[in-house]
């Protein structure tokens, strides 16, 4: 058999995807796959994976164009088909010890040396590196010595592990490539860059800070992949599965099989820790029994994200088992009872440059400032991927969000407390929280919108604040509340993976006049909460306007779904005894500038002020955790009477008695008690020691 094919970019994927199986049947050459036990995969036909390709060839163009006309060194041929022109290995050789410095050698072939096989101790026969070909290597000099730095264009919106990752490599092949040509005098960059879309210079990292982890799974992991069959690859079914080639196969065997991987956010840690124990924890029907057994605590502790969590993870495996939700119990305090206004708010990306092509957001509330005809639901979509539409979506966003969130401010202005409204945001998940984010921190030094999306970021505060010029006077401790955050905390639900938004819409609805979300699979993947692009491209790139006013109504379908996901929530939080909503949403205002002038002032006291909330928000979430797992966590000491009148702990304690400020809170363990310890304030009383008028009581022991 032909030895099994690898290059930096196949490594650097499975970085992506953290799977062996992955690697195992992407290596595996062609002509073999059927015979040891490697599926077929699909034929690729998805438009917008081929769109996400050309993007990148796009981007490329346009960076050696515009950026590096002047020093860039291609190889001989067609202009026209620059992408195909490539150096051959023995001029590559050449072209590294001759392109002047400051110059950019692009698309050097690079052949593997003997020297690397050696360096990692691998059998050529077995593992084969093919040719491979960097998009840049700058050409630099230090000290006196030719250094060669390795670039890679990315047409993405950030840069990734995986981006670098595959430098490394490049990085990795150069140094053994010029150590084996005897070319001493030549050295690699220990720098390496990552030139992303739109970027004026390349994003530069440290490849050292890659380069051991990477060093060490080439030498002590990669062969092991290769020695076992295929089918004994370990693998993991996760949210990232989908840009796989085998997805489908994978996911079939895990529902035939009923594989752990079914677990919701289990992670790909956790699932090779779970694989490695003896015997493995393979199956739901294991997982299930090992959980029940008197060792299971001390089983779970072996890996980070399950260490604790043994009742939590019953109640998940029962809830697949059953094809029924359970109730985890704890508390939010993020999540509150109920609020006078709130907004549902969704952004969704496209996949070639990342950027927010649709936004929207749905009111409930509020009659009395915005009027009974008031359009409660606002929907923008960009009619074309051109920057200056995309920009004037994005202000367009700033500028409406700005204006409702204007007049409740303006309305609670003067009034006394009680007459005041309060109002809460929300988003379905973190990615359109993070979205949120880019757009308000993009357009701070905006001429037409910089002052409103400073205004909006005083409200929607996160350490990025740091970035701006001026701060807020006040804390806004939840600004946005995620609302799959808190299911996936306080509720488990038979939802195999991840919790998709189609099926917590389905399993949380309301007793009445509840929005049911029908998914398409035009729209939306099998294990990701982000709209699928298809529709957005084929309106841009086909000129099918109607697509724009589909993209429109699925985005107004999700934020009434969104909305019955919360109503549905907090009917059954109400009547569950054991899990608890705890918190209160605000009287509402937005923040105004804190009177410091000089801005490094300002953002030193953003700063403290900004740690000291993450500091108490931290012990009171701490607190609202079920009481098994607070227990499991040390984070609860059990106090237990005696008949002699005293009390006795479960535990040891740290006696490091403070004298000036008790540094526990105490009541009984009942509902009233655990209540009062959940929505005590730490923030508002971090300096006080007068005890709070509830069932609880500062202490030290």
């Amino acid at each position: 058999m032909p030895p099994y094919n690898l290059s930096p970019s196949r490594i650097a994927r499975y970085y992506h995807f953290g799977c062996d199986r992955f690697l195992r049947y992407a290596a595996t050459p062609g002509s073999h796959r059927q015979t040891d036990g490697v599926p077929k995969p699909p034929q690729d036909g998805n438009p917008v994976a081929r769109a996400v390709l050309e993007g990148g060839y796009a981007w490329e163009d346009r960076l050696l164009d515009e950026h590096l006309a002047a020093r860039i060194h291609v190889a001989p041929g067609d202009p026209a088909h620059r992408r195909d022109l490539a150096w051959t290995v023995e001029e590559s050789v050449l072209r590294l010890q001759d392109v002047p410095v400051g110059g950019f050698l692009y698309q050097p072939t690079l052949r593997t040396p003997p020297a690397f096989y050696d360096r990692f101790q691998l059998d050529a026969e077995l593992l084969s590196f093919s040719d491979c070909r960097p998009d840049l290597i700058e050409v630099r000099e230090a000290n006196g010595r030719r250094l060669l730095r390795v670039h890679d264009a990315k047409a993405s919106s950030h840069q990734k592990l995986t981006h670098r990752v595959q430098v490394a490599l490049y990085a990795l092949i150069i140094e053994t490539l010029l150590e084996d040509a005897g070319l001493e005098a030549i050295g690699v960059d220990p720098v390496g860059g990552v030139w992303l879309a739109g970027e004026d210079e390349p994003g530069l990292f440290d490849i050292d800070r890659v380069r051991s982890g990477l060093e060490a799974f080439i030498r002590n992991r990669l062969t092991a992949i290769f020695t076992e069959s295929a089918a004994n690859a370990f693998w993991h079914l996760n949210f990232r599965c989908e840009w796989c080639e085998w997805f489908e196969s994978c996911r079939d065997e895990a529902e035939a099989t009923r594989d752990v991987s079914l677990v919701p956010n289990l992670t790909i840690h956790a699932r090779r820790y779970l694989a490695q124990l003896d015997p493995p924890l393979d199956t739901l029907d294991a997982f299930g029994n090992a959980l029940c057994q008197d060792d299971a605590d001390e089983v779970l502790a072996g890996v980070a994200s399950l260490a604790g969590k043994r009742l939590r993870l019953r109640k998940l495996v029962n809830s697949l088992a059953k094809d029924s939700p359970f109730a985890i119990g704890g508390a939010s305090v993020s999540l509150p009872r109920g609020e006078n206004v709130r907004f549902v708010l969704t952004l969704q990306t496209e996949p070639v440059g990342g950027r927010v092509y649709v936004w929207g957001f749905h009111r409930t509330g509020g009659r009395g400032v915005f009027g009974e005809d008031a359009e409660r639901t606002i929907i923008r979509v960009a009619a074309n991927d051109h920057e200056e539409t995309l920009l004037t979506l994005h202000r367009e966003f700033v500028r409406e969000l700005h204006d409702r969130l204007l007049r409740v401010h303006q309305h609670n202005d003067g009034l006394a407390f009680e007459e005041k409204l309060s109002l809460q945001c929300y988003v379905f998940d973190t990615y359109e929280e993070s979205l949120l984010l880019g757009i308000l921190v993009g357009l701070l030094d905006d001429p037409d919108v910089g002052p409103l999306a400073l205004d909006l970021f005083f409200h929607f505060q996160s350490p990025e604040l740091l970035a701006a010029q001026a701060h807020p006077d006040g804390a806004v401790f939840f600004p946005l509340v995620v609302l799959n955050r808190i299911v996936k905390d306080l509720v488990a639900l038979p939802v195999p993976v991840v919790y998709r938004f189609a099926d917590v819409n389905r399993l949380l609805q309301p007793e009445e006049f509840g929005s049911q979300y029908k998914e398409s699979d035009f729209f939306t993947f099998r294990y990701s909460n982000q709209l699928k692009s298809d529709a957005i491209f084929h309106a841009w790139t086909k000129e099918r306007a109607d697509l724009l006013d589909a993209v429109s109504d699925e985005i107004g379908r999700r934020l009434r779904g969104a909305d019955s996901v919360l109503r549905g929530f907090r009917e059954r939080a109400e009547k569950h005894p054991h899990t608890r909503l705890v918190a209160y949403a605000p009287k509402f205002r937005l923040p105004a500038t804190v009177d410091i002038a000089d801005p490094y002032l300002s953002r030193l006291a953003f700063v403290v002020r900004f740690e000291e909330i993450s500091r108490c928000l931290a012990a009171r979430e701490r607190r609202t955790r079920p009481f098994e797992e607070r227990l499991a966590a040390g984070s609860v000491i059990p106090f237990i009477y005696q008949k002699d009148g005293r009390y006795r702990t479960s535990r040891p304690v740290d006696i490091d008695w403070d004298e000036l400020f008790p540094r526990y809170l105490l009541s009984a363990h009942d509902e009233p008690g655990e209540s009062a310890q959940m929505r005590y304030d730490d923030f508002g009383n971090k300096r006080s020691v007068r005890p709070p008028k509830h069932a609880v009581a500062l202490a030290e022991v």
